[in-house]
């Protein structure tokens, strides 16, 4: 690990001019976090709840990973830690998707941890072994299910009320299931084959599923193998 922790920045995009030499992107500082994870923090994903401000957030600190919880204040300048969430469903976290305050769905990369288990990990990428997940927790209850199994399981976004769209990376394709609004299981809708590994998703107001993806997979492979150094 590196010796400088992590940090999130807040970008005023609408407040910023294309003709600004320097956009307006500042670091939030954190307040209530213990020295002893501020100084491992890694973070990764993270998503964010309007209505209350809270804003989730994958730590890829040292293992066991957690998911940290912040309010963000008014300005989006500062943002006060509110609790950590240990599971033994969080092994590999990478993006995260709130529902709500206490209802969540996020994805695990891979079964097998590169930093662990380099061989292994390797095949499960190259092999595109199912290894990966989707998990749906209720905070509430503290309790969590997993959903499916995918190779590369990565980026996730929600289309609408009922839908939503998850990336795996070495398929490569984007699914889009249908979620129960009882049992939270999920249905299978619609597979989108693409020709890059998806890794980020988003959609916008509209509804658009917007996709980032990498071209070529051994430079993906190398960030992989290198990525808990940073």
């Amino acid at each position: 690990m590196t010796k400088s922790p992590g940090s999130i920045y807040a970008y005023n995009y609408a407040q910023s001019s294309t003709d600004s030499p320097k956009p307006s992107i500042q670091p939030i500082s954190i307040s209530g976090f213990p020295e002893s994870k501020a100084s491992i923090f890694h973070p990764l994903g993270l998503g964010y709840v309007s209505s209350s401000r809270t804003l989730f957030v994958v730590n890829h600190g040292p293992e066991p990973h957690t998911i940290e919880v912040f309010t963000l204040d008014e300005s989006m300048s500062s943002m006060a830690h509110k609790t950590s969430i240990h599971h033994p469903l969080i092994h590999m976290p990478n993006a995260i998707l709130p529902m709500s305050d206490h209802e969540i769905y996020f994805t695990n990369t891979h079964k097998w941890s590169y930093r662990e288990h380099p061989l292994l990990s390797t095949l499960e990428t190259f092999l595109s072994i199912p290894g990966g997940t989707l998990v749906h927790m209720d905070l509430a209850a503290n309790n969590g299910s997993t959903l499916l199994n995918l190779p590369f399981a990565n980026g996730i976004a929600r289309l609408n009320a009922s839908h939503i769209a998850v990336a795996s990376c070495t398929m490569p394709a984007v699914f889009i299931y249908a979620i129960d609004p009882v049992s939270k299981t999920l249905v299978e809708k619609l597979k989108i084959t693409v020709n890059a590994w998806v890794d980020n998703l988003h959609s916008d107001s509209n509804g658009h599923l917007l996709m980032a993806g990498h071209p070529w997979p051994l430079a993906l492979n190398k960030v992989a193998k290198t990525n808990h150094l940073f």
